[in-house]
């Protein structure tokens, strides 16, 4: 899917979704694509982005956490749900990194 398919698909959902609460996933292979669905998912009302660990070169921990703090700190007022699903990026969420990002204050949950 194109980023501009993601974009409205996540725009419909909302739509359509009125009062219930929508979880964007808004993950992608690289940390710009990434906060851009996440900027998307926030300007058209999703209450929470869900976000994968960036699954095309492989990243260290130190990595995977700099994907997830950029994100959260460009966008400090969107709920992130980190997702752990190492079947479909082929990387897990190493266990530290989750702990250091639960001290960031937009990181509120994690799906595995």
């Amino acid at each position: 899917m194109s980023m501009e398919e993601n974009k409205r698909l996540v725009q419909i959902a909302v739509e359509e979704a009125g009062e219930k609460p929508v979880i964007a996933g808004t993950g992608s292979a690289g940390t710009k694509q990434a906060t851009e669905l996440a900027r998307n998912a926030q300007e058209v009302g999703a209450q929470a982005c869900l976000i994968v660990c960036p699954y095309f070169f492989h990243p260290s921990d130190k990595g995977v956490f700099q994907h997830y703090y950029s994100i959260a700190k460009a966008l400090p007022e969107m709920p992130i749900i980190l997702y752990n699903i190492p079947q479909v990026v082929d990387a897990y969420l190493p266990r530290r990194v989750v702990e250091d990002l639960a001290d960031i204050p937009n990181i509120v949950g994690l799906k595995d």
